[in-house]
């Protein structure tokens, strides 16, 4: 494959000598597609190109096809790096903000806070339904809820992921279950780890009927018959006033994203030749990206557990790619990364929008 990164449409390698771009994608909470583009660039003591300005689309294109894509952040010119955030990490940028009576106002309407983004400059182009209908009465103190910290909301309230394609078109869907890519034995070796692990969701709410603050309580039973009960506390105070089947399916959508298994730890490093498709064709690495299923060998005492089954289907949550590289990283879905660098962001991320609060 022939890939090449363009700034505004425009080559890089008509700007000035590039190193190869390093690619992260992701699959889950905060956003999924494209996570992040960078590359290193020879240039000149001095020299700067107005292309490689702040807000410049960043595509890495296949045959004219856009497969990666992101919005250039504050360029480094003195050690001549660069960083593209993918296009999904964008609504870490926006408030959801809706309009009544021709004024924009806070909403918790997810289509609403979309779409009026997008007339606000935001890259994205919206033509499915995520959610029309708002929580309820917005609360809110100093601040406007986030874009993104909404969406994750809904996204959990449905049990579904939300982010962005490369083509910038939005996308809201289910956990794949259908299997793309397989290794063999010996490849895959995860350790597991419970740091984030819980049976039952504690939710706080504000009850649209009784305007009282409510807890609702939903269980994971077969987690808690294989493994015991914890309990996670969630705050969905910040969506207003919302019914006790909302709050209940918003716990529901916590548990089935993964919550109530136990986390893999770590990533595998994996060359080219190790990961093939279902039918043991040699995959080209750049081609990987998180969303994908990869069925993976089990050990014996998790086949026992698994009713026997010798192969598991997980999820790819993140991909770490260099263009040209013959080994690629990868991580699934509900993995617990172990570097010091993703457990930095992770923490970061955690703090800015887990347990459904709005603030930033």
């Amino acid at each position: 494959m022939t890939r090449t990164l363009y700034i505004d449409g425009y080559p890089l390698d008509l700007i000035g000598p590039a190193g190869p771009a390093r690619v992260l994608t992701r699959w889950g909470d905060g956003g999924c597609g494209t996570y992040e583009i960078t590359w290193d660039m020879a240039l000149p003591y001095g020299t700067r190109s107005h292309r490689l300005h702040r807000s410049a689309l960043v595509e890495i294109r296949d045959a004219g096809v856009t497969v990666e894509s992101g919005i250039l952040t504050e360029p480094d010119w003195k050690t001549g790096s660069f960083t593209a955030k993918g296009l999904a990490r964008a609504a870490e940028d926006y408030k959801a903000m809706g309009e009544l009576g021709g004024e924009l106002v806070p909403t918790t309407s997810a289509n609403g806070a979309i779409n009026k983004a997008i007339a606000r400059g935001l890259p994205w182009t919206l033509d499915i339904t995520v959610k029309t209908g708002a929580y309820g009465e917005v609360v809110y103190n100093d601040s406007v809820n986030q874009l993104d910290a909404l969406l994750d909301a809904v996204a959990d309230e449905a049990g579904k992921r939300w982010g962005v394609h490369p083509d910038g078109r939005v996308l809201f869907e289910a956990d794949p279950t259908t299997a793309d890519l397989r290794v063999g034995p010996g490849v895959v070796d995860y350790g597991t780890t419970d740091d984030e692990w819980a049976s039952s969701i504690l939710i706080r709410y504000y009850d649209s009927g009784s305007s009282q603050l409510e807890t609702a309580i939903v269980d994971d039973d077969d987690a808690i018959a294989d493994w015991g009960r914890v309990e996670l506390d969630v705050d969905a105070t910040q969506l207003g006033s919302i019914t006790a089947p909302t709050a209940t399916a918003i716990a529901n959508g916590i548990l089935a994203k993964g919550r109530a298994r136990l986390t893999w730890s770590g990533a595998i490093e994996v060359a080219y030749g190790e990961i093939t498709t279902l039918g043991l064709q040699p995959v080209d690495l750049s081609s990987i990206r998180a969303g994908m299923v990869l069925r993976a060998p089990v050990p014996l005492d998790d086949a026992r557990r698994l009713n026997g089954r010798l192969t598991r289907d997980l999820v790819i949550g993140r991909t770490d790619y260099t263009e040209g590289s013959q080994s690629i990283s990868l991580s699934p879905v509900d993995a617990d990364n172990r570097s010091l660098a993703d457990i930095v962001e992770d923490t970061l991320t955690r703090a800015a929008n887990s347990r459904l609060r709005f603030r930033k």
